[in-house]
């Protein structure tokens, strides 16, 4: 009678087993891009390549824009169960997807019916990957209404900063700690960028402005570049360099292009050596060790990167992922002073200076 019960009660176990749906394969792991018709560019700047699932909380994207040399490998948070995929697509925004897994692929479909079919694979492949970097100091706190659309910029000695008020400032990296207000100017150039022999390249910053000038400590004006009147090529500025040329970054006002201009600024009048086009945005420019280097925002809200540039072949050389800032804050500068990279972000309700190594 005993083995009878026994029998009975493992005939029901079974099957009970037998009648319940088998369970989904899980949506964790590495999965290739394979075709898509869903645009990914919320996800990474460039092409999707590869979507890594592996960690429960955070998806990692891989991709770029290989014609530039440039990788971008955000990290997005996002939520997977049997059925949908939702990522983040910025700070208070996410898209859903529904999700499907049969045997290695894994496909996702949008509200609009268009689909993205992915293949399971081993891992990110290394050359894929971006480079990170540490921070070698920071933050140090800076405590002062910076002007918008300014750079963090130094004379080879010290570095500069400047206020709403048209003034601008020594500044210790070390301690944050102000020099003396000293007057750049009255006019709305006070954006300052770049130096070049003691003055500063300082843009207005009001929109799409195409000139940037040449302005020395008391408020005198010592040159002015219109890129369109003076080197017959429209450029809205938002980042300068200067080393043996004058380095000018930002968009073309006829074609939207992002741009590099090569100028000639010792030169009277200022002469356009070369036009070199991009394939990305750079927000901010520095001279460092003889190199050109750039800070560019990917996506805005989660990669940041420092990249130094092959003005040769208008390709990134070298890239570097930037820490992630808090919610809300963002990279502001970048300049070079003492072997170190300089940056300036939003901390809060002040401002803060980090540096790093490449």
């Amino acid at each position: 009678m005993k083995k009878m019960l026994l029998f009975i009660l493992v005939l029901v176990l079974a099957l009970a087993a037998c009648s319940q749906p088998p369970a989904q394969p899980s949506a964790s792991g590495v999965w290739q891009l394979q075709s898509s018709q869903i645009d990914f560019s919320y996800w990474v700047r460039g092409d999707l390549q590869y979507l890594d699932l592996s960690d429960p909380y955070t998806a990692g994207a891989y991709g770029g824009v290989a014609a530039a040399n440039l990788k971008s490998c955000p990290k997005i948070p996002y939520h997977a169960d049997q059925s949908s995929l939702s990522l983040k697509t910025g700070p208070s925004s996410e898209a859903t997807y529904l999700l499907s897994i049969s045997g290695d692929t894994l496909t996702l479909k949008n509200t609009n019916g268009q689909q993205a079919t992915f293949k399971k694979v081993y891992e990110v492949p290394a050359e894929v990957k971006c480079q990170t970097i540490a921070f070698a100091s920071g933050p140090v706190e800076v405590h002062l209404g910076v002007k918008s659309g300014s750079n963090i910029t130094s004379d080879g000695a010290n570095l500069w900063l400047a206020d709403e008020g048209g003034n601008v400032y020594q500044i210790n990296p070390a301690t944050g700690q102000l020099g003396t207000a000293q007057l750049l100017t009255n006019s709305g150039y006070s954006a300052i960028q770049t130096m070049q022999g003691g003055d500063f390249w300082a843009t207005e910053f009001a929109g799409r402005i195409s000139t940037i000038k040449r302005m020395r400590l008391g408020g005198s004006e010592q040159d002015s570049i219109d890129t369109r009147l003076d080197l017959s090529h429209e450029l809205a500025t938002f980042g300068a360099a200067y080393g043996t040329r004058l380095w000018l970054a930002g968009q073309n006002l006829s074609t939207d292009q992002s741009e590099l201009l090569e100028v000639d600024s010792d030169a009277e009048p200022d002469t356009l050596v070369k036009v070199h086009p991009l394939d990305f945005f750079v927000d901010k420019l520095a001279i460092h060790q003889g190199k050109l280097w750039g800070l560019i925002t990917l996506l805005g809200w989660n990669e940041n990167q420092i990249v130094e540039l092959d003005t040769t072949n208008n390709k990134i050389a070298r890239s570097y992922v930037l820490p992630a800032l808090d919610v809300g804050d963002n990279y502001r500068g970048l300049t070079s002073l003492g072997g170190k990279l300089y940056l300036l972000a939003d901390y809060g309700n002040a401002y803060a200076i980090y540096s790093v190594n490449p």
